[in-house]
């Protein structure tokens, strides 16, 4: 019979991996419940952006990310994971029943490797296998696969892409939504394990005080970028007080740190973690449970 408290450690292990999953600004909508042989994923609105997501669609999402995460992470202990899901709850449940023939796989070493960056990733053209392999994984019931391969598909998405932005940064509403999951500097990225690193765009790191000084001037609609504006001294003084009350407002925004909190039987499990920051979670950290960490962490 397997020792309760190893037990408990191996579910807190597969918790932790979960919200490495992609979110929304990455807000991390999430809360973790440990009944006995499962770990059960609700939504937490506490953490939702109303404004570019007013449906709640984005928290839905990231959910059933994490529960894959979870799913992957399982099969590394031995569990065989069986999924059931609460349509009244908006919930997930991944039941955890131990399989002798259970092995992990690439997707599972894959979790503490996985990021998001607006910045160039690697350059290069993938390979005919890459390709491949992309296909391959697009096939499913009800999914249909499309891969911009032209340079035409490729500007007609990345207008589309634009346009969006657009939108939603000549919103001050989406703009103040915006900041407040910005972490302008690994501190803060660390300090609140959560928000969007403002490396992930390309842009420098800075002190906080700093940040939002400027961070008003910088983000604007012209292309649906970050860029540095070039305006007469009046123009920038207005804006400069517009930005200042954009800021401000945008510090109301931004939800309280959620803390580490678990018990053996029904505790909720909140767990946050930087996206940008995937070194966090490096060799003393990945699967430490399960197996040894990988080589190399990108």
């Amino acid at each position: 019979m397997a020792n309760p408290s190893d037990r408990f450690l191996e579910m807190r292990e597969l918790v932790r991996l979960a919200p490495l999953a992609a979110s929304s600004h990455n807000t991390q909508p999430w809360t973790f419940r440990l009944p006995s042989d499962a770990i059960t994923v609700l939504p937490d609105f506490t953490r939702r952006c109303p404004i570019v997501d007013p449906d709640d669609a984005h928290p839905f999402k990231s959910l059933g990310g994490a529960a894959e995460n979870l799913v992957h992470a399982a099969a590394a202990p031995g569990y065989a994971p069986e999924i059931s899901v609460d349509q009244t709850a908006g919930a997930v449940t991944v039941h955890l029943k131990r399989g002798p023939t259970v092995r992990a796989g690439q997707l599972f070493q894959a979790i503490p490797v996985r990021q998001g960056t607006k910045t160039v990733y690697e350059g290069g053209d993938l390979t005919v296998e890459q390709w491949s392999l992309l296909e391959q994984v697009g096939e499913a019931p009800g999914v249909r696969l499309i891969l911009p391969t032209s340079r035409a598909q490729v500007e007609t998405l990345l207008e589309y892409v634009n346009s969006g932005n657009r939108l939603q940064l000549s919103d001050p509403a989406c703009r103040i939504e915006l900041i407040a999951w910005i972490r302008f500097n690994v501190r803060s990225a660390l300090r609140t394990g959560d928000g969007l690193a403002i490396r992930t765009s390309g842009q420098p790191s800075l002190p906080d005080w700093l940040a939002k000084l400027i961070i008003g001037s910088v983000l604007t609609d012209d292309g649906g970028r970050l860029k540095v504006t070039g305006q007469g001294s009046d123009d920038r003084q207005r804006e400069q007080e517009q930005n200042e009350g954009v800021v401000e407002r945008a510090e109301h925004v931004r939800p309280p740190r959620h803390r580490l909190s678990a018990d053996c039987r029904t505790g909720a499990v909140p767990l946050r973690s930087p996206e940008d920051d995937r070194a966090t979670h490096s060799a003393q950290h990945h699967a430490v449970l399960f197996e040894a960490p990988p080589d190399v962490l990108m």
